[in-house]
């Protein structure tokens, strides 16, 4: 089998220094049964992430405050791999150069891709539910990290129990002999997950050192939230130098009723200060009918990075449907925090959402948020310290022409922060006017 593929990005603006038109992605490939061939662009991940995780992230756009130039969320490698598979051993081997996804593609590809990765990956079925694996990169010529080697694991004790994790580290090789151990990358993850009848249970621990790499994304065990303002408010993984561990249980009270809760602790070592994020989430979900879902959800964190203390986030999320065509859902959420500085600063947050949907493709969504935040209100080019609530209200309409094709339209006011998806999280800029979105899938 034959893959032909290739991805064109352009930019217009006003200004001709923002303004592109890339073809950013192109990829030869074949396979059969038990060999793939690639060559060009491609994502890859080796273990569970701690040494190479190229990824792209459907849909999310990136802009940079600098350049205030759009273009696609992915992070790929541009070369040459082989795969390869049987009924006990999977391997692949691969040579590219990653992707700098934080310069946009009006930037010339040598200052994008500087770098050059080589390694692979080689996992053994030892017997049903059990794989042990082992991983290699190297990053030449000659840069940080060097070699980086990891040994990874799963084991499926019984239907109901699992435990997995990796080790990865920095070995005594090429310039990586003369660097103290103190500075060498290392990272281990490890985690178990319990079913039992009505109980879901999951314990996770991770220890990263050094291990900022630019091309890497170890499990960050931080609980990825669908919600408003807890998806803005999350702790971004600070891997130079961080622990942690997550818990998280599911509990079926009924065949109605889910219970959520998860605990979470993030210790971060910046120099001779130590900071710990905390978070407590818990979340009732009740399936009224087939046609209708209720959650509530309170939420206690703590994050001394941002200087945040006592953050109390509660909400509750309705989805509903009629006539088998019409589908609704409305998200109501407030948050309140004080935040240490100068001056003790008290926060309130506050979200709306509600979408209206009608098969067979068009949507209808208004999102109105609002802050007395003082970084927010205030105008640093006053003298005057503004505190007058600020809001962002915005309009969304889509379309789903077909398969191939979506439009979608927005007008107002966005805010921007951090935003999270599958793991990875990124910044999002504020935006006010008016947006058109085509995603066209061939």
């Amino acid at each position: 089998n034959w893959e032909i593929y290739g991805q064109l990005e352009q930019f217009g603006s006003p200004i001709a220094a923002r303004r592109y038109t890339r073809l950013t992605q192109r990829r030869l490939a074949w396979n059969n049964s038990w060999l793939e061939v690639r060559l060009g662009n491609f994502y890859e991940i080796l273990g569970n992430g701690l040494l190479l995780h190229a990824f792209e992230i459907p849909g999310a756009i990136l802009e940079d405050r600098v350049f205030r130039s759009r273009y696609g969320f992915f992070r790929d490698l541009d070369g040459a791999e082989v795969r390869w598979q049987n009924s006990w051993v999977e391997g692949k081997l691969f040579v590219g150069r990653p992707l700098l996804n934080s310069l946009p593609p009006l930037v010339n590809e040598k200052q994008r891709r500087m770098d050059w990765l080589g390694g692979g990956e080689v996992r053994f079925s030892l017997k049903s539910g059990w794989q042990l694996g082992m991983a290699y990169l190297a990053n030449f010529p000659n840069r940080f990290p060097g070699d980086l080697l990891s040994l990874f694991f799963s084991l499926e004790l019984n239907t109901s129990f699992q435990i997995f994790g990796e080790h990865a580290w920095q070995p005594n090789w090429r310039f990586a002999s003369s660097i103290p151990a103190e500075r060498k990358a290392r990272g281990t993850y490890l985690g178990f997950s319990l079913n039992f009848g009505p109980l879901q249970s999951s314990m996770e621990w991770k220890k990263y050192r050094n291990f900022s790499l630019n091309f890497n994304n170890p499990p960050s065990l931080i609980k990825e939230h669908a919600y408003i303002l807890l998806n803005r408010s999350t702790h971004v993984l600070l891997a130079r130098n961080e622990s942690g561990w997550q818990w998280e249980t599911f509990l079926r009270l009924s065949p109605n009723h889910l219970v959520t809760l998860n605990w979470t602790e993030a210790v971060n070592r910046l120099g001779r200060n130590r900071t710990v994020f905390q978070e407590k989430f818990a979340e009732w979900s009740w399936d009224a009918s087939s046609a209708l879902t209720v959650k509530i959800f309170v939420d206690h964190s703590q994050e001394p990075v941002l200087r945040e203390r006592q953050r109390i986030v509660l909400g509750s999320y309705l989805e509903m449907e009629w006539q088998e065509v019409w589908g609704l859902t409305l998200e109501v959420e407030g948050q309140q925090f004080i935040r240490h500085l100068a001056q003790q600063q008290k926060v309130q947050n506050t979200a709306l959402a509600i979408g209206i949907t009608h098969l067979p493709g068009i949507s209808f969504g208004i999102q109105w948020e609002t802050s007395i935040d003082p970084l927010l209100t205030d105008n640093p080019t006053t003298i005057v310290i503004e505190t007058q609530k600020r809001h962002w209200i915005g309009v969304t309409v889509g379309y789903e022409v077909n398969n191939h094709h979506y439009i979608s339209l927005f007008y107002g006011k966005r805010r921007g922060g951090t935003a999270c998806n599958s793991g990875i999280c990124y910044e999002v800029l504020d935006f006010e006017g008016l947006e058109m979105r085509w995603t066209l899938n061939l």
